[in-house]
């Protein structure tokens, strides 16, 4: 009788054991986080109180957990929604402004201290004010560098999809500061509209994401493409390969001198000294120097790794290549 009751509570603690390592496994399994980090000047105030309520309504059929910092008139919110359960984090968020480098840090190493992440989703919105002026507020904005410094301070940082919801955002500046952070980055180079982003149709969307990444945000390009048709935007989107980016930059890079000593008075002209890089690539194609020829011919034969899929809203942008960029100011 003694023995059967100690294997019976050999048995009994063997069960226990194996429910607390099933649990603790659950509670360690990594998290898909959603994060926005946007900043609503006077124009994008109203947009983005919209953004943020289609945010909350979409967390009830979105299986990850999304993080939400916001700037705008009435002060910086920070919030944690989950299912429709939204925790208010501000007071973890000490910071001034979010139009600032270490406070994007401080942002994306709280979401790290507080989620097991295994794929991040970082979403940004506001407004680019002409060359690069990024999240632009009375006067303050961010730089491409600004983006680079701040993910270089967080520790095991990794970008599943960078989601850049600014006008002219998508140039070979922004790129080279985000892609060595970046799976996949989603934006448009020219000109976006406020209403254009269904975040509630997205997060849905992003509960396939760790079965088929490529899959997922193709169908997020899609669903902004319906979008912009409704609104009747000139827009144009993009969906870039960091890694394709990276593989090409240096060759990229080096016939950019070429580029800008070289007077273009084309199609490749989206507005002012902001061209189509492609474009612009291929009308030095006529150019004397066999070596810059060959270059370009290689960029343009691998540019569908740089470029995975683009959507163009109107026949006028249909010929771009997806990626801006900036000439030096005269």
């Amino acid at each position: 009788m003694r023995i059967k009751l100690l294997l019976l509570a050999l048995v009994v603690l063997l069960l226990v054991a194996l429910l607390w390592q099933y649990d603790y496994e659950s509670e360690s399994e990594g998290r898909v986080v959603v994060a926005f980090y946007m900043v609503a000047n006077q124009k994008l105030e109203e947009d983005i109180a919209e953004d943020y309520q289609e945010i909350v309504e979409g967390s009830y059929n979105c299986s990850g957990v999304i993080y939400v910092a916001y700037q705008s008139e009435s002060g910086i919110t920070f919030r944690r929604v989950e299912r429709g359960e939204v925790t208010d984090l501000s007071s973890t968020l000490q910071v001034p402004t979010l139009i600032s480098r270490y406070s994007m840090q401080s942002f994306l190493s709280t979401i790290y201290r507080m989620e097991n992440v295994e794929e991040l989703i970082l979403i940004l919105g506001g407004e680019n004010s002409g060359r690069n002026r990024l999240f632009y507020r009375e006067g303050s904005f961010l730089t491409p560098e600004d983006l680079n410094s701040a993910f270089s301070m967080v520790g095991g940082l990794r970008i599943s999809l960078l989601q850049i919801d600014m006008c002219s955002a998508i140039n070979y500046e922004v790129l080279t500061a985000a892609a060595p952070y970046c799976n996949f980055i989603i934006g448009s180079e020219i000109e976006i509209h406020s209403k254009g982003h269904r975040y509630d149709k997205e997060l849905l969307v992003l509960n396939d994401f760790q079965r088929d990444r490529l899959l997922t945000t193709e169908r997020i390009l899609d669903i902004f493409t319906a979008e912009h048709r409704y609104y009747r935007t000139n827009a144009q989107f993009s969906l870039v390969s960091a890694e394709g980016f990276l593989e090409w930059r240096d060759e990229i890079e080096a016939i950019l001198a070429e580029l800008e000593s070289h007077q273009i008075e084309n199609e490749s002209v989206i507005k002012g000294d902001y061209v189509d890089l492609r474009l612009a690539l291929e009308s030095l194609a006529d150019v004397s120097n066999k070596t810059v020829r060959e270059r370009i011919g290689r960029i343009m034969g691998g540019w569908q790794s740089i470029v995975v899929k683009s959507c163009a809203m109107t026949e006028e942008y249909s010929r771009m290549g997806g990626i801006g960029y900036y000439l030096p100011e005269m």
